[in-house]
């Protein structure tokens, strides 16, 4: 266990000791050294993770770089309102699809590349299949 996750035991007393403030200081350091987020690359490609559960979603923009390791463009979490919190959630994945093109829209119009994208409800990998409509397709095939 980390120091910080016993801070949050429900019957333990909270108790900031050495452990904890190194701990802390360390995280401290690591967020002011290195940037975070990166400028996007229109020549590089995108990377969407998008994810829903029962009362928010969350999509991160990410890109490859030199070092082969995927950077951190961008993240959005949104949590839903009352309305949303009803939908199926095949509708909640697919509404972390849209939003997450809706607020990176600015971004992925540019890019020169494919579109990688990460979700992880079954039901949604019609999405990622051809199929020709007309009027004698089967649609219960």
């Amino acid at each position: 266990m980390t120091p910080f996750t016993r801070l949050i035991w429900k019957d333990q007393p909270f108790s900031w000791g050495v452990e904890v403030e190194n701990g802390f200081q360390s995280l401290k350091a690591s967020f002011s050294m290195t940037s975070l987020l990166i400028h996007v690359d229109f020549s590089k490609p995108c990377v969407l993770e998008m994810d829903a559960s029962e009362f928010a979603l969350g999509a991160i923009l990410s890109q490859p770089r030199e070092d082969k390791l995927l950077h951190l463009v961008g993240f959005h979490p949104c949590k839903f309102f009352p309305t949303k919190i009803n939908y199926e959630i095949h509708d909640k994945e697919v509404l972390a699809i849209v939003d997450a093109f809706e607020e990176w829209c600015h971004l992925l119009e540019g890019v020169q590349h494919e579109i990688i994208m990460y979700f992880n409800h079954k039901n949604l990998q019609y999405f990622m299949t051809a199929c020709v409509l007309n009027r004698i397709c089967d649609l219960h095939n």
